[in-house]
């Protein structure tokens, strides 16, 4: 299965959490996200102090990073969102959205991300006993 997978799911990838060892299960083929992970990811660890710089370089080898083209601001200009989805969050959007036919849903932690991908029907998956929305 291929999933889009957000930073907040990155991170619980990096830094052990109650829900990384779910994750890790479901985890199994290609996965997508936007270079803004990148830049998410980095900051999250910063402010952390956490300093796992090897780790989180060998999970990015393992991801596919799409760019933030106009196609995916167009595309976020055009679908509809809840209003509390913050701008950062809507990159990840309508990244997902964007190669939806790609992926078999998105991984992410996000309550405001899981309910505008629900309005959108894109199927999105919190492991913590993988359960699946």
């Amino acid at each position: 299965m291929n999933y889009y997978i957000d930073s907040s799911a990155i991170i619980k990838l990096i830094i052990k959490e109650e829900e990384s060892q779910a994750l890790l299960r479901v985890i199994n083929q290609k996965m997508f996200t936007s270079v803004l992970a990148k830049v998410e990811v980095a900051r999250t660890l910063a402010r952390s102090g956490a300093s796992i710089t090897k780790v989180r370089e060998q999970l990015m080898h393992h991801l596919d990073f799409l760019p933030i083209s106009e196609e995916v601001i167009n595309l976020i200009e055009e679908i509809p969102l809840p209003r509390q989805v913050r701008s950062l969050d809507s990159i990840h959007i309508g990244s997902a959205h964007l190669i939806s036919k790609l992926i078999d849903g998105v991984i992410t932690y996000d309550k405001d991300m899981q309910q505008a991908l629900t309005e959108l029907g894109i199927i999105w998956l919190a492991p913590k006993s993988t359960s699946l929305n």
